[in-house]
C-alpha cells in the first residue's frame, strides 16, 4: 500500500512540476506583454496562481492527514505534537509582545491600515524570524551531531 501511495505522489509531483515549469516559461517569454495585456494575464497568471493555490491546499491536507494517522498509530507522538504547538504559541505571544506600530496616523491612513494591523504584521515577521533562526540552529546542531557520530 505504501509503495502505491509513493508512486502516486511521485506522479502527481512530476505533473505539478511540469505544469509549473510550463507556466514559468510562458510568463518569462511574455514578460513585457503580460504587464499591459489583461487578457494575457488572465490566460497565464490565473492558472499559474491557481496551480500554486491547489498545490498548497493539497500539501497542507496531506500534512494534516498523515499527522493524524501518525497520532492515532503512535499516541506518544501526540505529546510531542502538543509540546510543539505550545512552543509555537509561546513564540507567537513573544512576537506580538515585541512588535509595535512604527507608523503615525497619517502614514496609517495613507496605507489604509490600522495600528493593530501594523502590530500584527510586525508580530508575524518576528515570529518568522524566530522560526527561521530555530530551523537554522536545528540544522547546524543536527549536522554537527551527525558529523561527530561518523
Amino acid at each position: 500500500m505504501d509503495k502505491i501511495i509513493i508512486k502516486i505522489a511521485k506522479i502527481l509531483s512530476i505533473i505539478v512540476i511540469i505544469l509549473g515549469v510550463v507556466f514559468f516559461i510562458l510568463t518569462a517569454l511574455n514578460g513585457d506583454e503580460i504587464e499591459v495585456d489583461p487578457a494575457l494575464q488572465t490566460k497565464i497568471l490565473n492558472p499559474y496562481g491557481g496551480l500554486a493555490f491547489i498545490t498548497i491546499i493539497i500539501t497542507a491536507g496531506a500534512i494534516i492527514l498523515f499527522s493524524l494517522i501518525d497520532i492515532i498509530a503512535k499516541p506518544k507522538s501526540l505529546v510531542r505534537f502538543l509540546i510543539l504547538v505550545g512552543i509555537l504559541v509561546v513564540l507567537g505571544f513573544i512576537g506580538y509582545s515585541l512588535s509595535g506600530n512604527n507608523f503615525n496616523a497619517e502614514e496609517l491612513q495613507r496605507l489604509k491600515s490600522t495600528a493593530e494591523e501594523s502590530r500584527m504584521v510586525g508580530a508575524a515577521l518576528i515570529f518568522t524570524y524566530f522560526v527561521g533562526a530555530l530551523t537554522v540552529l536545528a540544522l547546524i546542531v543536527s549536522n554537527s551531531i551527525n558529523f561527530f557520530r561518523r
